[in-house]
């Protein structure tokens, strides 16, 4: 908890997680390590302490966590004769006393909704994995508009303003994203969709169509988050705002080629994908402030923002001189969309230059994931983006 509250101090918040890190380590040694105490502190600590001084180390700690909860078998569903209480289980509202009326924080009654979201979310993930290959698609679109629907349910019920609980507002943004990319037998986040055909452009339209929108939807809450809160944003927050701008410039430069470039005008121009990331720059500079220590988690967003800004202009500025030159671009280099000659669908594939290509990582015959500081451990999130986005660690 001290560590997460020391948010504002970097140098205290790299000295207590040094600390934290010790007492994880001792609790191992002399065994007294599967305790409830110790995963409550793990889970606060990876998901709301921004300085992670080793990607090694954030790893490990979800696997200690995975591990206690494992042991504590806490992943079983409960038995409800061992948590019934006489009269607390079958009324509606809690039989809670004065003094825990007393304790409850106003922000309580964000939890039920936060909880609901994270359901849906889960429920996404657990849809795309068990779709089976012989499945035509028909119960995972069911299944997916009725988390389409609990989630405007969520939203059109809330008894507050959405825009009172920031990290409800994210896990909606991220919800609706995941939606957008989802589809059968493919990835959570949809990564696949950028390796298989599409069955005509109408299809393919749609779905640049449902996910630059959502993308930017999700940007958006970053750019108009009130100055300071951007410190108490969570990990999980961070990662997902790095996967979305990932996916937005590898849209926006698939919606400026070709056929669709007319079509995705008035998308590209909402996304506004060069003056966003020109913001988000902005934005996360003026964070640290000037007596900062280098060490500070911003600097090293701000670093890797600026490279996949860098990159994404280079791709642009590479499309115009393709467009104006009206050569057509080498198989493997660009973005493309293109009419399949076996099954009559659309490819969109995105074997794009790598980053090192810009000049931000020349790191000579090596390829970037070869890097030694920028080793495939560092990766917070499971499906690589060609984009390494390890919020906060120094590299």
């Amino acid at each position: 908890m001290l560590v997460v509250a020391s948010y504002t101090d970097t140098n205290m918040q790299m000295a207590l997680g040094n600390l934290f890190k010790q007492i994880v380590a001792v609790r191992m040694i002399e065994g007294d390590f599967n305790q409830l105490d110790l995963l409550q502190g793990l889970l606060i600590h990876v998901a709301w302490a921004h300085y992670q001084p080793k990607p090694k180390r954030y790893i490990q700690h979800l696997h200690l966590v995975t591990s206690i909860i494992s042991d504590l078998r806490l992943d079983r569903p409960r038995k409800p004769k061992l948590w019934s209480a006489e009269g607390g289980r079958h009324q509606n509202k809690p039989d809670w006393q004065p003094e825990e009326m007393r304790a409850l924080y106003p922000t309580d009654k964000f939890l039920p909704f936060i909880i609901q979201v994270q359901g849906l979310v889960e429920n996404i993930e657990d849809l795309v994995c068990k779709t089976s290959p012989t499945d035509n698609g028909l119960q995972f679109f069911t299944e997916c508009q009725e988390i389409t629907q609990k989630c405007a349910s969520i939203k059109a019920t809330l008894p507050f303003p959405l825009s009172e609980c920031p990290p409800l507002l994210l896990q909606i943004h991220i919800l609706e994203l995941m939606l957008s990319q989802s589809s059968p037998r493919g990835t959570s986040f949809g990564l696949d969709k950028f390796q298989n055909p599409f069955e005509d452009e109408t299809t393919l339209n749609e779905w640049l169509s449902t996910s630059m929108s959502a993308t930017r939807s999700l940007i958006g809450v970053i750019l108009v988050m009130p100055r300071g809160e951007e410190v108490a944003m969570s990990n999980m927050g961070w990662i997902m705002m790095n996967c979305a701008l990932n996916l937005a410039v590898r849209l926006d430069l698939i919606a400026a080629r070709g056929s669709l470039s007319g079509f995705t005008q008035h998308l590209r121009r909402f996304l506004d994908m060069k003056h966003s990331l020109r913001q988000l720059v902005l934005r996360f500079e003026a964070v640290p402030g000037p007596d900062a220590s280098p060490d500070h988690p911003f600097h090293g967003i701000v670093r890797r923002i600026r490279r996949l800004e860098n990159w994404y202009l280079a791709q642009v500025a590479q499309q115009a001189a393709e467009a104006n030159s009206s050569i057509s671009p080498s198989p493997g280099s660009q973005p493309s969309i293109l009419l399949s000659d076996h099954g009559g669908g659309m490819s969109v594939s995105v074997p794009l230059q790598p980053y090192q290509n810009t000049g931000s990582w020349s790191l000579g015959a090596l390829e970037w994931w070869q890097n030694p500081d920028l080793d495939i451990s560092s990766f917070l999130f499971a499906d690589p983006i060609d984009f390494p986005f390890n919020f906060a660690w120094t590299s």
